[in-house]
């Protein structure tokens, strides 16, 4: 395990994007589609996907580039929670947007 925050999470690649940010530099965006289910007390099941960022950089980012969108990824990565200065979308009053991701360390392409 690579320390307290550390996420494995298995799912469908999604938009898979990789960018060249200055000479030599890449950066994979994208996100993967994990199944959830949700149980109640009445015994209702609920079944649901979620979509979780994804963000890498340099050799793995393109690494990731080149996984097929749809293929059932291994994730394993760190959490991290990123902000900006914006303004609301309704009002335009200031405030700080956040938004919470995982910094890919190494995955494995289970199902292509």
């Amino acid at each position: 395990m690579e320390g307290k925050n550390f996420v494995e999470l298995v799912g469908k690649m999604r938009y898979p994007e990789v960018k060249e940010i200055g000479a030599g530099f890449c950066k994979f965006s994208g996100k993967l589609r994990v199944p959830a289910e949700y149980f109640f007390d009445d015994g209702t099941v609920v079944k649901t996907d979620t979509d979780i960022k994804l963000v890498a950089w340099f050799e793995l980012a393109e690494a990731l580039g080149a996984v097929t969108p749809g293929a059932t990824v291994k994730i394993h990565g760190n959490l991290q929670e990123r902000s900006y200065s914006g303004s609301c979308n309704s009002c335009g009053a200031k405030q700080k947007k956040y938004w919470t991701d995982v910094l890919v360390t190494n995955f494995v392409v289970l199902n292509a």
